[in-house]
């Protein structure tokens, strides 16, 4: 099977038994045969299965190019990342596995905050939606941890001040909806003005009552309208005085609160204008949310709650890309939309309709920490809890370190293109041998090192590129023309 030579060196034999020792001079080697090579590639996977995808193929330098393939299960069944650095082709790697992954009718959402991958796949092929478009968010439906995300006030005061100021329009809405069902005397009803509860001039008793029906389950999943929340916060600058022979205080507006508050109020109607929020959050409740809410060139649009085209997705093998309506984005924007599916995602069983959940640049959505500085985001979560549920998880990062641990070591399967920060190549220095590791800093682009507990060693691959459209390419500085 094997002829005996003389060798001084062979690339394709070092690179592809990476195992053995440089060959010396005139020591004995010997060159693989076709047969001997297909051979080892067979048996590169443990407990091989069907439904192979073949993405790449070895980095040999030889001119015939030999293709790797790897199962679905062995390439996500441990979850599988990406890393790698800028221009070193990460998106056109996980574009070729998701097309080739898609051409096997595997089932995939994909969240994509700055729409890199918007034009990757037609409608024919996957469910497209776009936030701000024809799909939204309902305010009732986001928890107190992702309204901080969104906003980031600055201290627990602006917390609680940005909390209590929403739960004030949520209770403002309901008691529009159910007039019979709220008891507020007339002087009590008189405080809810334009939609705002605007409690200046309430004495206590009266502000007590207040609060009891805008801290009350009841309005709890309620909506509201976000275009009202820096109003609320600018209303809620109160101070309790007295007045010489009156038994109950007052609540009246005071300077030095708002100026407290002053911060909170311009960020959050910053926010809500930069980022057109009031487009992506609406203020509609479940009985409406499938009526028509305007016209699209074709016709009319139906605007449908992020919840329920979740659960739809939830019942059904049709794959489903999420963006938002413009690029220009806040990174607590993004959190929020994959801290939102993935609390759904935990939330509900997807083991009849297996899901592999894509996000890009992981790092942006996943730094949460609780007061003992745990990383505890849901999507943390779902790297620890997803498989049972059915989530396998799809990531990719250019920045490694920063990836929480937590969610690192449940990774079984990392494809590592060029990284050549010392921190960064530390964080998944666990996945290789040092040898492996040198080699990480001197990779082109498109080439690429993968290592899976379903692998019995690492690889050297070429990343073949599907063709498909992203927009992730470095303009050039001085462009060529052709006469």
């Amino acid at each position: 099977m094997f002829k005996e030579i003389n060798l001084r060196n062979h690339s394709s034999l070092h690179k592809l038994f990476y195992s053995l020792l440089t060959v010396g001079i005139g020591d004995k080697a010997y060159i693989c045969n076709d047969e001997a090579i297909k051979k080892y590639i067979n048996s590169l996977e443990i407990n091989k299965r069907d439904n192979q995808i073949e993405f790449s193929s070895f980095n040999l330098n030889e001119k015939k190019a030999i293709p790797f393939k790897i199962s679905v299960d062995g390439l996500f069944n441990h979850h599988f990342m990406i890393v790698g650095a800028t221009n070193s082709g990460k998106s056109t790697s996980a574009l070729a596995i998701l097309d080739k992954y898609q051409k096997l009718k595997g089932k995939f959402l994909i969240i994509d905050p700055t729409g890199e991958y918007k034009d990757a796949f037609s409608k024919n092929e996957v469910n497209l939606k776009t936030i701000g478009k024809n799909l939204f968010l309902n305010t009732a439906n986001l928890t107190d941890e992702q309204w901080i995300s969104l906003f980031r006030p600055n201290d627990n005061s602006q917390v609680i001040e940005l909390l209590e100021a929403i739960k004030k329009l949520k209770f403002v809405q309901y008691y529009k909806k159910h007039l019979n069902k709220v008891n507020l005397t007339e002087a009590e009803n008189r405080f809810i003005r334009n939609d705002i509860l605007d409690c200046e001039g309430a004495n206590q008793e009266q502000y007590k009552h207040l609060q009891i029906q805008w801290e009350s389950d009841k309005v709890f999943n309620e909506s509201f309208d976000i275009n009202n929340l820096d109003k609320q916060i600018e209303k809620d600058s109160l101070k309790l005085s007295w007045n010489k022979g009156i038994k109950q205080g007052t609540y009246q507006f005071d300077y030095f609160t708002y100026g407290a508050n002053s911060w909170l109020i311009r960020k959050v109607k910053y926010l809500i204008k930069t980022y057109n929020l009031k487009e992506l959050f609406l203020n509609v409740d479940s009985k409406t949310q499938d009526k028509d809410f305007g016209e699209t060139d074709k016709g009319k649009k139906i605007l449908k709650d992020l919840n329920k085209e979740m659960l739809e997705f939830q019942g059904n093998d049709i794959s489903l890309y999420i963006r938002l309506n413009d690029s220009k984005f806040s990174i607590g924007l993004g959190q929020v939309i994959v801290d939102y599916i993935s609390n759904f995602l935990l939330n509900h069983d997807m083991t009849k309709h297996p899901t592999l959940l894509f996000v890009d640049e992981v790092h942006r959505y996943a730094l949460e920490k609780d007061a003992q500085d745990d990383f505890i985001s849901p999507l943390a979560t779902l790297a620890r809890e997803g498989r049972k549920n059915g989530i396998f998880l799809f990531l990719t990062t250019q920045s490694p370190k920063d990836v929480p641990t937590i969610v690192l070591n449940q990774i079984g399967t990392l494809l590592m293109h060029r990284l050549t920060g010392e921190y960064e190549i530390k964080a998944i220095n666990n996945f290789l041998n040092k040898d492996k590791l040198a080699q990480l800093s001197s990779l082109k682009s498109g080439e690429a090192i993968l290592t899976s507990v379903n692998l019995m060693q690492p690889v050297n691959l070429n990343i073949k590129a599907s063709g498909r459209t992203h927009y992730s390419n470095t303009p050039k500085l001085i462009k060529i023309k052709n006469d």
